[in-house]
């Protein structure tokens, strides 16, 4: 669901559930609730497969990930979740973007760049990296199975 249609839906709801309930913070609680769960079922099956094992790796959730929420501990589990979706699963920067509430193609490509150069010189990382492809590409394979 694009980000237009995301927010015709937001207002239209909350005009629509604040005249039921005449409860302007009920409704914006509802609609921002209604907005999530239509976000999240746009998802491409890679990004949810990735966030969800990233997540897993740093402790995370994959709502923070996907979230806009600049924190130290996120930005290291992003940008693998960026590197991985683009080099292993060949998803353009501009699609990720959009998956991670529409950040700017620009940065992605910049941060990855940057984590390319230190997968270089850094075993553990390359390792970290393997293993995260190792284990979505598993679960991809089980849900292709069911």
């Amino acid at each position: 669901m694009n980000p237009a249609d995301l927010t015709d839906f937001a207002l239209e709801s909350l005009f629509t559930e604040a005249r039921k309930t005449r409860d302007l913070a009920g409704a914006l609680r509802f609609v921002l609730d209604e907005v999530d769960r239509r976000r999240c079922a746009g998802l491409l099956p890679d990004v949810v497969a990735v966030t969800d094992e990233v997540a897993s790796r740093f402790a995370t959730t994959r709502e923070l990930l996907l979230g806009r929420e600049q924190k130290y501990h996120l930005a290291r589990p992003r940008v693998i979740a960026w590197w991985v979706l683009h080099y292993r699963f060949d998803v353009n920067y501009p699609t990720i973007a959009a998956q991670f509430q529409g950040r700017h193609y620009s940065t992605i490509c910049k941060t990855v760049a940057e984590l390319t150069s230190a997968i270089k010189t850094d075993d553990v990382l390359r390792a970290t990296l393997a293993g995260i492809e190792a284990a979505v590409r598993g679960r991809l394979m089980e849900r292709a199975a069911a």
